[in-house]
């Protein structure tokens, strides 16, 4: 620690003195043994600028003839007097000068209480007297204290303020523990935490609770100690007023409180370097933040917080999970007996996720419970975080060591059962977020917010990971802990299962990536939620097989009707949904090319309408639609044209014609036409749907780009291929725009155009130089 004595004394005064008052080393000596050098004895006594140079440096003691003058006890209000009458006037801030005294002389643990207390009984300081009385005293009993030469590099750095002192015998306890013997890993971590260090001073290590960010800092301790001159840890209890006031320094008074221990450790801790590294382990936030941290966070020392929060203090890094290879040491150096490459390995560290506290308790469960590998593994299959098992597993896990079972240290750990009911109503909606993440906006504005605010504050929490393309994802092993817990269901999730059943009546004016994680979600739906009301289900998937309904999503419709047939078949659902279930089923046969169960299916269909009205219209005609496209690729000309004009008959006659809910029955009928030699007709009907969406300006949608697209393909069957390409490239246009010019993306979209063309080849060089014109263009 550092020394109260003579040269660091000086050297506060010193810092304080005003420029104005500029004094040398000599005439600072001058003022304050003003009563010394007035004494008739020392007339002949005057200061040599070398010597003091060498007492303000502390390579040599004060005069011998000045510490024998002032030795009677009486001379220290001498002294007093002198500093009040020559010093106080020219120290600009004389209080944070007394401050930095006390705090020198408070921290020095070779002076003892009772001295202390003596020369800090003016302290605080309010008047100049009082102030001169804490400087007089302290200078008082620096020159009558034994000399200790400074003269280490150490001992120089520290004086200069380039260096903390060492702390080791003065805050007892607070080096930080060992990393526990089964750590593994993070050495990607630690290196990025100290690089960290290279640009700021504070570092924020978060992630998800049981990842092992403790044990991660624990380790960077270890491995970087030789880089500190001094570790001080501190773990968190809730309040870090308590937790620095608790630090065990030597020179605590016995009697002082709270309040006055955390001002006295607070101004030390301010005053260490940045070759002190203050670890702060297991912060966590509930709602507000500890208004400490603002004041931990001005240190100049490096401070190192571990916390499940998102604080924006400083660098932060998350951690993740560990790599598969660090997930198997750790289960051989905790269980030992299984083989790292056995297929039982996998499926355990598979059925956790990978998460690191899951991975430590199934590993401690083997070597300890009465379950073998196998068994685990079936049951870990059925429920991952609420695995029943009675044996009790033991864990030490923030300095605390607990017995439990398995599901029971799951559910503490994420202490789902504390949150606010709003932040557990939102997370039972988000265990249907993909586990690759999905856009915050969108799943917000499904929720029904008008803002990001509930889901930024569960991003802070640490429940919600935020991803890059402003995603959020929610970590595995919660969603499974809160689909066991809390069994969320299509009632739990209604308006946000009711708002993307509206997304999935906007036909043709969505966009990909919205439409690509709507999919994605919907799926998640049917494998987390309960089914509590099948009826909303039933109209929920409905809508959303009419939004899916393309080639690329084969499995989902495959999903999709596998769910509402069993649905129908518990005679949920009126005539309308079995005859919606029969067409989703044509329809999907139908992109199979398993025409004859399509035609089918779609027949049986058909039958269940056995009067047409305003209600039923538009299924009737689209049902007869499809069954002319489907005799039309078996080139049973005569069925299609029976149904085409079936169909087109019922839309006319209703008033249906020319709606945004028949443009792709139009698009069907067009083409139909023109492969039945009525090409004129065909394209009258496509140019007057095209009209219908300009007038509803949406020429920049999939609906605009599906008509582009047919009126292409009736002008290729009438052999007006100039045409035909123009109306492509406006395709191709549309879908740069929307795929933000993915060239493979277009490419995709130009292949597919190029089958309308005789010469197919030809058709694909045309419209992939005008795909790469496009992209060029936008670069």
């Amino acid at each position: 620690m550092e020394l109260c004595d003579f040269s660091s004394v000086m050297k506060i005064i010193r810092d304080y003195i005003s420029d104005s008052r500029a004094l040398s080393q000599s005439d600072l000596m001058y003022e304050i043994f003003a009563s010394f050098m007035a004494d008739d004895e020392n007339e002949e006594y005057d200061f040599d600028n070398a010597q003091v140079c060498r007492w303000m440096n502390g390579q040599a003691a004060i005069s011998p003839k000045i510490s024998k003058y002032y030795q009677d006890k009486e001379k220290e209000e001498v002294l007093v007097n002198d500093v009040y009458n020559n010093l106080i006037p020219v120290l600009y801030d004389a209080s944070m000068c007394v401050e930095r005294l006390h705090d020198l002389l408070m921290l020095d643990d070779s002076i003892s209480h009772m001295i202390k207390s003596h020369i800090s009984e003016e302290y605080p300081c309010n008047t100049d007297i009082q102030m001169a009385s804490a400087i007089g005293r302290t200078i008082y009993f620096i020159i009558q204290r034994k000399f200790v030469k400074h003269g280490s590099d150490n001992e120089l750095a520290i004086t200069e303020g380039k260096q903390s002192p060492a702390i080791a015998t003065y805050i007892l306890g607070c080096e930080p523990p060992l990393p526990c013997r089964f750590f593994v890993g993070r050495q990607d971590d630690m290196e990025r935490i100290h690089t960290a260090f290279f640009t700021g001073n504070i570092v924020i290590l978060h992630g998800v609770a049981g990842m092992g960010k403790s044990e991660t800092v624990k380790a960077y301790a270890r491995k970087y100690r030789k880089e500190f001159t001094n570790q001080i840890y501190i773990r968190y209890s809730g309040s870090l007023k308590k937790d620095i006031a608790d630090l065990d320094f030597v020179n605590d008074p016995y009697d002082a409180d709270e309040d006055s221990l955390f001002r006295q450790h607070n101004r030390f801790l301010r005053s260490l370097k940045e070759d002190t590294l203050l670890i702060i382990d297991n912060y966590s936030e509930s709602g507000s933040s500890d208004p400490c941290l603002s004041i931990v966070i001005k240190y100049r020392c490096r401070v190192l917080i571990t916390t499940r929060n998102l604080l924006h203090s400083g660098e932060d890094i998350y951690i993740d999970t560990l790599p598969e290879n660090d997930q198997i040491s750790l289960m051989k150096n905790l269980y030992g007996e299984i083989d790292e490459n056995s297929e039982v390995m996998e499926k355990l560290l598979l059925s956790v996720h990978g998460h690191t506290f899951a991975v430590e308790l199934i590993a401690r469960l083997l070597r300890s419970g009465i379950m073998t590998p196998e068994e685990l593994t079936c049951r870990l299959d059925m429920e991952p975080a609420s695995m029943p098992s009675t044996d009790k597993i033991t864990i030490s896990k923030d300095g605390t060591s607990t017995r439990a079972t398995y599901a029971e240290h799951i559910r503490t750990l994420f202490g789902l059962f504390d949150l606010a009911p709003h932040y557990l109503e939102i997370l039972k909606c988000a265990v249907t977020i993909p586990y690759d993440g999905s856009s915050k906006r969108y799943f917000a504005r499904w929720l029904g917010h008008n803002d990001l605010n509930t889901v930024n504050e569960l991003i802070e929490l640490g429940f919600f990971q935020e991803l890059d393309g402003h995603k959020i994802c929610l970590h595995e092993l919660i969603q499974d802990l809160i689909v066991a817990e809390f069994s969320p269901g299509i009632n739990d999730c209604r308006t946000m299962l009711s708002n993307i059943q509206e997304c999935c009546t906007y036909h043709g004016v969505d966009n990909p990536p919205f439409y690509n994680e709507m999919a994605s979600i919907i799926e998640m739906v049917l494998m987390r939620l309960k089914y509590d009301d099948k009826e909303f289900l039933l109209r929920f998937l409905e809508d959303a097989y009419a939004y899916y309904d393309r080639p690329y999503f084969h499995f989902e419709r495959e999903f999709f009707i596998h769910v509402m047939d069993e649905i129908v078949k518990a005679g949920v659902g009126t005539i309308r949904d079995r005859i919606l279930l029969l067409d989703c089923k044509a329809s999907h046969f139908r992109e199979m090319e398993r025409y004859d169960d399509a035609i089918r299916y779609e027949k049986e269909a058909s039958e269940l309408i056995t009067e047409v009205t305003s209600e039923n219209a538009l299924l009737y005609s689209n049902i007869h639609a499809n069954l002319g496209g489907m005799y039309l690729w078996r080139e049973d000309m005569e069925s299609a044209q029976k149904h085409v004009e079936e169909g087109l008959r019922i839309l006319k006659e209703f008033g249906l014609m020319y709606t945004h809910d028949t443009i792709t029955q139009a698009c069907n009928f067009a083409i139909m036409y023109a492969k039945l030699g009525k090409e004129k007709e065909a394209l009258r009907i496509l140019t007057r749907t095209e009209k219908y969406v300009k007038d509803a300006g949406n020429e920049c949608s999939l609906d605009y780009s599906m008509l582009e697209e047919a009126i292409g393909a009736v002008l290729i069957f009438v052999g007006r291929k100039r045409e035909a390409i123009d109306h492509f490239i406006k395709v191709l246009k549309i879908h740069a725009e929307l795929y933000e010019y993915d060239k493979d993306k277009l490419w995709d979209i130009a292949y597919r155009l190029s089958e309308y063309f005789p010469n197919k080849k030809d058709g694909l060089s045309t419209l992939t130089g005008h795909c790469n014109a496009l992209c060029e263009y936008k670069l």
